[in-house]
């Protein structure tokens, strides 16, 4: 091993190995970084394939178990259970429906094994392939056998890489020395690694290790474990392995609850949920044997606590822009009138690109201005004090809507914005921020289209604050968004009859003013002081950080449109 020290170093700082001191008292670094092929998509939950070894008959069964609840299942390469080769059983589980991460272990393989494992695994097109050095074989698993360990992980990964799949890599916030583990996973991403998948942890400490994994420079997703147990026989794999910390109040209740398995679903779906909401933390790894009563009702397991995760999620999602909304509208409140539009504003304008907009656009002194999909009004308002218009509201989530009237008094109708309740020609001015994208999908984003353009009367004018996918693929997009291409957009332009009048990239215009952006950052602080504590404003907060990441990254963009009804 060169890239040490590994995930299996015990609390004491000895080898897992061997009952000596770990040789690498600090992570290695590595050298040129090596690009990274970008992972598909980051699921929200992938989920651990654990089957008979050598049944086609149990991997099809636990397949069709788990394949309606989770996005992706991982699939390990254990030490005591020899399987099908990894090329093999990608190919059975694809054939079942699955979309497989495999793991390849450099402890029974040399490097030329490896590389047509690889090969093999790219010709399939995974996603993935998580790139372990391997634990040690168990030693009543073929003692007669010499083990290779040609690679390490890192090294492993940057060969993925090279030969053109998506690495996934390892890491275990609760190894020695724990300090340092987050450079560690930086070193991974300079190896070539495109996704991280953390080992068990305490929801404090996998939060330590994500603002230190920032700090050292890793940006790559990051999925964290969640740890699923029903019974003494599983909680007791879980907590027997080196590196892995379980919550033993925890575990102590599931166990001694009078019925285990909802009890463990139950503990693993409110260990996935703070997870989620942690800044960087893109989806949980649904991990462990979860009941000792067999393959096909371990992943029925599994599968519930898929589901619970998923509706938990959706249902947050749906209140995040009511809960949220209300809880900004009552700290601006309490902050004062001169926070009120800043704080409305957040995610949806800002001063520049809305000045952009209203110049486009001709506003005058007693235009009427339809906002679709207003949130709390914080642009409205802003057209309102900058323009002289008179400003209508349309925003279907009932809480942003109260919101808005609490702050604005503005008159604010509930409805979608692909079916707006206004006559034909109804108004002269138009616009929507940030909205489109919510449409789920082309057609629906082409209705929202024909929809402003029906109310707006001939030669009026309609404005447009658009992100816009710039790749293929993004790296984690935030959930309930569908990203247009630019080609997309201009295409469905052309299907509504909207003529474009303008374009600018809004990422290019100047940032606010040092006030603004100081009220803006006094509201963010009083929201996470007050709320900071509840899954709705983490999941609020985790939409927010992907669509930041996405921009930085440069897979995503975000531009003003001017356009014009003829």
């Amino acid at each position: 091993m060169v890239m040490g020290p590994c995930g299996g170093v015990r609390a004491d700082g000895r080898c897992e190995v061997v009952p000596d001191p770990c040789v690498f008292p600090a992570p290695a670094e590595w050298a040129e970084p090596v690009p990274a092929v970008p992972l598909r998509a980051v699921p929200l939950i992938l989920t651990d394939f654990s089957s008979e070894p050598y049944s086609v008959r149990m991997l099809r069964t636990v397949a069709r178990t788990l394949a309606p609840s989770c996005d992706a299942v991982l699939v390990g390469e254990h030490q005591d259970r020899p399987d099908f080769p990894p090329t093999l059983l990608a190919s059975m589980l694809q054939e079942a429906g699955m979309r497989p991460w495999m793991t390849l272990a450099c402890r029974d393989r040399n490097r030329i094994v490896l590389e047509e494992e690889l090969s093999g695994l790219r010709h399939l097109g995974v996603d993935a392939v998580l790139c372990v050095t391997g634990d040690a074989r168990a030693y009543d698993v073929r003692p007669d056998v010499t083990q290779v360990f040609d690679l390490d992980g890192p090294r492993l990964a940057a060969l993925a890489a090279s030969i053109g799949l998506c690495a996934a890599v390892p890491e275990t916030p609760a190894a020695p020395p724990r300090r340092l583990r987050a450079f560690r996973l930086a070193q991974k991403q300079r190896a070539g690694a495109a996704v991280a998948v953390l080992n068990h942890d305490t929801v404090a400490s996998v939060t330590r290790f994500m603002a230190d994994a920032e700090r050292a420079g890793a940006t790559i997703p990051v999925i964290a474990s969640v740890a699923v147990f029903t019974d003494e026989v599983s909680a007791a794999a879980l907590s027997g392995l080196p590196g892995l910390e379980l919550d033993p109040d925890v575990m102590r209740r599931v166990l001694d609850d009078p019925d285990p398995i909802e009890a463990g679903i139950a503990a693993a779906a409110r260990e996935a949920r703070a997870l989620l909401g942690i800044p960087g933390v893109a989806g949980v790894n649904i991990s462990g044997a979860a009941s000792a009563r067999g393959y096909e009702f371990a992943a029925q397991v599994k599968a519930q606590l898929a589901v619970r995760i998923r509706e938990e999620r959706d249902h947050e999602m749906e209140a995040e822009f009511d809960t949220v909304a209300e809880w900004t509208a009552q700290v601006a409140a309490d902050l004062g009138p001169e926070y009120f539009v800043p704080a409305a504003c957040r995610g949806s304008g800002q001063p520049v690109a809305l000045d952009w907009l209203l110049t486009g656009l001709r506003a005058r002194p007693g235009d009427l201005l339809l906002d679709v999909g207003a949130g709390i009004g914080g642009p409205a308002a802003y057209a309102v004090d900058r323009a002289g218009v008179r400003a209508v509201l349309v925003e279907p989530e009932p809480d942003a809507g109260r919101a808005a009237a609490r702050l604005f008094g503005a008159p604010v109708i509930q409805a979608d914005a692909t079916a707006l309740p206004f006559a034909d020609s109804a108004v002269g001015l138009a616009w929507s921020l940030g909205v489109l994208c919510t449409a789920p999908g082309r057609e629906a984003q082409l209705a929202m289209l024909l929809q402003m353009r029906r109310v707006v009367r001939p030669g009026g004018r309609i404005g447009l604050l658009v992100y816009l996918a710039v790749t293929g693929e993004l790296d984690d997009p935030p959930e309930g968004n569908h990203f247009p291409t630019s080609t997309d957009l201009h295409s469905l332009l052309r299907r509504a009859d909207l003529d474009v009048l303008a374009v600018a990239d809004s990422q290019d215009m100047p940032q606010p003013p040092a006030s603004w952006q100081e009220r803006t950052a006094a509201v963010e602080r009083e929201l996470r002081r007050r709320f900071g504590h509840t899954p709705q404003l983490a999941a609020a907060t985790g939409q927010s950080h992907r669509i930041g990441h996405l921009l930085e990254v440069g897979q995503l963009t975000s531009q003003v449109l001017l356009l014009a009804r003829e």
